[in-house]
């Protein structure tokens, strides 16, 4: 899915997630977003974040919950910040 949250409110973005959450555990999803704030409505997904084209971390969904990124991977905390 190529982000699957563009041009539908914020609202309805949840029910997206939501389902997406429930069908995780009979099948796998590739979503390419920008919006760090729906990594965190997938809380059990694998997020793999690139910058600059490299992997510059490897997570789960909750990680976007507990972690605090500005020294780590300040870029993340950046757009998580909008």
């Amino acid at each position: 899915m190529d982000e699957p949250s563009a041009y539908i409110d914020r609202q309805h973005v949840k029910q997206v997630f939501t389902l997406i959450e429930e069908k995780l555990q009979q099948q796998t999803f590739l979503i390419v977003t920008h919006d760090v704030r729906d990594i965190r409505l997938v809380p059990n997904a694998f997020v793999t974040v690139l910058n600059q084209g490299k992997i510059a971390a490897e997570l789960r969904g909750q990680d976007f919950i507990d972690r605090e990124f500005t020294q780590e991977l300040p870029f993340i905390y950046d757009f998580a910040q909008y």
